[in-house]
């Protein structure tokens, strides 16, 4: 299955985030998911990303934490399987269907309440 036009894009990078992926929700994947980039890179969703409290304050920005976390837009962290070179442009591919709740789900059922006042 292929994400209807999901590309991987460069720059950024304020957030942490080493790879930006427009045309896929990435944030509705699921634990497991396997997504081929490019022509060899193989990533494997492991978990969605939840920032910390020092995130929060380095952003600058009152209670930026569970304002980021009620969004729902977490974003994912990934492992790779198979290393290869990946291009601003690159196709991705989801390869497997991962299971269980999606990145959005997890964070949001870990997340805003879990955030401290200031944060």
């Amino acid at each position: 299955m292929v994400g209807r036009g999901a590309r991987a894009r460069s720059s950024g990078g304020s957030l942490g985030e080493n790879l930006r992926v427009s045309g896929l929700d990435v944030d509705a994947a699921q634990s497991g998911e396997r997504w081929q980039v490019g022509d060899r890179a193989v990533l494997e969703v492991t978990g969605p990303r939840i920032p910390c409290a020092t995130f929060g304050r380095w952003m600058g920005e009152a209670r930026w934490v569970k304002r980021f976390l009620q969004a729902g837009r977490p974003g994912t962290y990934l492992r790779v399987l198979t290393p290869g070179e990946i291009r601003s442009g690159d196709a991705v591919t989801v390869l497997e269907e991962g299971e269980g709740p999606t990145m959005r789900e997890t964070a949001l059922a870990q997340g805003p309440a879990s955030a401290r006042p200031d944060d």
